[in-house]
């Protein structure tokens, strides 16, 4: 619990003096840091001791292969919510022009389709608003391609309305001069609030039939085509998601 105690007390120098010694959390370890990560809304620090790794373990052990550069992810509470703005690899803006209640998020994957060919899956977490988020592209149950997000443990429960903007790279079939229009996607749902997967049981007064672990949305099998029209020449794709809270 020390080092729990020294990222809610905004101690970093005390943080790093403590992780020198230690080469790997342990999982009770891992689950305090990420509760005080997002008890004090910090994305930096959560990516910075590596927290959100354990989505998708395989698929940072498919990027070493790969030699694929980590995805790098800059937190502001200020900035533009357009897919094409210059950024890093993953930008989160908060409380800018919708309300304290807003939040956008900007991802560049890359290998993305090579990743996806591989593992059929693609999935990160990014702490926003007081929750940890993730973000998922994979082979859904039905055999199709699909989008999924949702919050991951300990995030409390909210009631998002939430759009995805994948940024095209491509022009339109038949013209010299245009660009591909962004795939916009309507990820909101109209229900009862969006809870982690497995605390459903800690809420008794949501009925678990209206409650919602993720939003999924289909994806045509433009994922796997050669030269999609949202994926780059070098296999980059990049995504802006927007979710506002209620």
């Amino acid at each position: 619990m020390a080092l729990y105690w020294t990222i809610v007390n905004n101690r970093r120098e005390a943080l790093w003096e403590f992780t020198k010694f230690i080469s790997k959390f342990s999982p009770a370890c891992s689950s305090d840091l990420r509760l005080a990560c997002m008890i004090v809304n910090d994305h930096d620090l959560f990516m910075q001791l590596k927290l959100g790794d354990n989505v998708d373990p395989e698929g940072g052990s498919l990027r070493h292969m790969l030699s694929c550069p980590r995805d790098e992810i800059n937190v502001s509470r200020h900035g533009s919510s357009e897919v094409n703005c210059p950024s890093d690899d993953l930008q989160v803006h908060e409380g800018h022009g919708m309300g304290e209640n807003y939040f956008f998020a900007r991802f560049v994957f890359r290998m993305f389709q090579k990743c996806l060919r591989i593992r059929q899956k693609l999935a990160v977490e990014f702490v926003a608003q007081g929750h940890i988020w993730v973000l998922c592209f994979c082979m859904g149950s039905k055999g199709s391609w699909c989008v999924q997000y949702g919050l991951s443990e300990p995030s409390l429960p909210v009631y998002p309305n939430t759009k995805l903007a994948i940024q095209a790279h491509s022009k339109p079939p038949c013209s010299s001069c245009a660009t591909q229009r962004p795939l916009l996607l309507d990820l909101t749902y109209l229900g009862e609030p969006m809870v982690p997967e497995g605390l459903l049981h800690h809420y008794k007064g949501i009925e678990p039939k209206k409650s919602l672990i993720a939003v999924e949305q289909q994806l045509d099998d433009w994922l796997m085509n050669d030269d999609p029209p949202y994926v780059d020449c070098d296999g980059t794709l990049i995504a802006g998601l927007t979710v506002t809270m209620k």
